[in-house]
């Protein structure tokens, strides 16, 4: 990708929350209209851009740095990582991150594979709320986050009993949880439905999930051991196995 000369790369730091963030187009004219946006984002924390070739214009409200060359990774990667946009072997490495979001307060995070700031440079991305995990992979060129996150240096291993009630959130089974039976209540409508998903892995992609369903009334999830994690938008019950 670096090796190719139709772009600009730069880098830019903003604010960590909306009204501090930095507004950026990326644009094919200076009509003014909405067909005129390539791509825009309104950037928080560290971020990148990435400027094509065959841009026409682009349109910041804070200061970016031009970088000549994407910076060689030197010394240690961090374990906790903020609000903004990190380049995958650079500023961080692939593995597996955890979050930690309130129910009406969620995390949007994404997995990218390019700075264009376009829905095609999204990999996968959610908004996730309780606590949450993202595999960042070693093919992913950068990772997005809209709140903090641990790299976890390996899964733990459970210890104590496992709980009897769960929030929502993603659960790690044989981790967090423990494989088995587990019961939720849902309203009557999709509106009041409860969305759960059975995961192979925590990458975020529509492989990922082993099943899935938006639950309505009385439901109940079975949970596999050999699954990865569970994830769940409303509170559930162990059941048993």
């Amino acid at each position: 990708l670096f090796s190719r000369r139709d772009f600009l790369k730069r880098a830019g730091v903003s604010g960590a929350g909306f009204f501090g963030s930095c507004y950026w187009e990326r644009l094919k004219d200076l009509s003014g209209s909405f067909d005129a946006i390539l791509a825009n984002d309104n950037s928080a924390g560290q971020f990148y851009i990435e400027v094509k070739k065959g841009d026409y214009a682009l349109k910041t409200d804070c200061d970016l740095v031009w970088l000549e060359t994407i910076p060689e990774h030197t010394g240690g990667y961090p374990h906790s990582i903020t609000t903004g946009t990190y380049l995958v072997g650079n500023d961080i490495q692939p593995g597996i991150y955890k979050g930690q979001a309130g129910i009406g307060n969620s995390c949007y995070w994404e997995r990218l594979k390019s700075l264009a700031g376009d829905f095609d440079s999204i990999l996968a991305n959610e908004n996730s709320v309780g606590q949450f995990y993202v595999e960042v992979t070693a093919n992913d060129y950068a990772f997005q986050t809209g709140c903090d996150l641990e790299f976890l240096e390996s899964i733990p291993e459970h210890t104590g009993e496992y709980p009897q009630s769960l929030e929502a959130g993603t659960y790690l089974v044989g981790s967090d949880i423990q494989p088995g039976s587990y019961s939720g209540q849902a309203g009557a409508d999709f509106g009041e439905s409860c969305y759960w998903e059975r995961l192979r892995d925590v990458t975020g992609g529509f492989n990922s999930i082993i099943a899935n369903a938006n639950a309505k009334g009385q439901f109940y999830v079975q949970v596999q051991p050999g699954d990865f994690a569970l994830g769940t938008t409303c509170p559930l019950e162990w059941s048993g196995p």
